[in-house]
């Protein structure tokens, strides 16, 4: 299988610059206090934002953020072969698995055995196989490995389902939706992502390609509150200021209707009201997105019920 394309050639993304070099009067700055070497020039953007004005307020809410409880262990302790961000680094809950299930479940049913591979490619602290296990999915593979290394080399585990919350920094979410169009065979997916992705150029731009190559369409499966998420660190659980939804795909559209009905008949036999959606166009229309910006007026409306 040839290597998927990038982000920027199938979504249109922007490569963020990772390096920052100093300017002429940082350098001249650095030189004059005895850092010359270029190892410790390229911590000069942190120098700079340590000596800002008010920093230090900034720094003693991160310290409090990132604390960690007694007993618990550090994310930074794990061996990461890969960049890991704090803020990416959230647990998926269990309840998010308990409402996708429907859908697994369906899914494995067609299958002769009954049962299938589940695949993460980002790994946390591997807690969703623990999970899975207590929802009768014993076949979930997460490991700490390099998702895009093993892209590159084609060694990505063989599976039956895509289930992952992926990063949300930087581009994960398109070189994510760019590996799954660049497959050859048509594999089902299922992402945990702000609802508010929908309504992105990217994700528009993939569902239509995703169409036209495979003839796979799309559903959105919309729980009935937000979940909360667990951080390796011990900071607790933590609300994110966004509603999370699942994104479901790589499916025919002739069976949408079935995945629907099954989804909404077991999650209301089991007390989670979850809503099934079509489109971008219905999510707006439940006012779960918004897809025209609200003027300013609605905005501070908005920002004085959230509050």
């Amino acid at each position: 299988m040839q290597n998927p394309p990038s982000s920027t050639e199938v979504l249109g993304g922007k490569r963020k610059r990772k390096n920052h070099r100093p300017g002429k009067g940082e350098r001249e700055r650095l030189k004059a206090g005895g850092v010359a070497d270029q190892a410790t020039a390229k911590i000069a953007p942190v120098i700079k934002q340590q000596t800002a004005k008010g920093d230090g307020k900034q720094q003693q809410q991160q310290q409090q953020k990132r604390a960690v409880a007694p007993g618990t262990a550090k994310a930074a302790d794990a061996d990461y072969p890969f960049e890991v961000d704090y803020n990416d680094h959230f647990e998926t809950p269990q309840v998010a698995y308990e409402d996708l299930r429907p859908f697994l479940r369906w899914l494995f049913a067609k299958r002769p055995d009954g049962a299938g591979v589940i695949y993460d490619p980002y790994f946390c602290a591997g807690r969703m196989r623990e999970y899975l296990r207590k929802l009768d999915f014993p076949n979930a593979i997460n490991e700490n490995v390099d998702f895009y290394q093993n892209v590159s080399r084609n060694k990505v585990p063989r599976h039956d389902v895509l289930v992952t919350n992926p990063p949300y920094s930087g581009d994960h979410k398109q070189r994510l939706l760019s590996y799954l169009l660049g497959r050859q065979a048509l594999v089902p997916f299922c992402l945990l992502l702000p609802a508010y992705t929908a309504t992105k150029s990217y994700w528009k731009s993939f569902v239509d390609q995703m169409m036209s190559k495979h003839g796979a369409a799309s559903l959105y499966l919309m729980p009935s509150d937000s979940y909360e998420y667990d951080h390796p660190e011990g900071t607790g659980k933590d609300i994110p200021p966004f509603y999370s939804a699942w994104f479901l795909g790589g499916f025919p559209q002739s069976q949408c209707t079935e995945i629907e009905k099954t989804i909404t008949a077991v999650g209301a036999a089991s007390g989670r009201k979850v809503v099934v959606l079509r489109s971008v166009e219905e999510m707006a229309e439940h006012k779960y997105v918004v897809t025209k910006r609200p003027n300013p007026k609605q905005r501070k409306k908005m920002r004085s019920q959230v509050s």
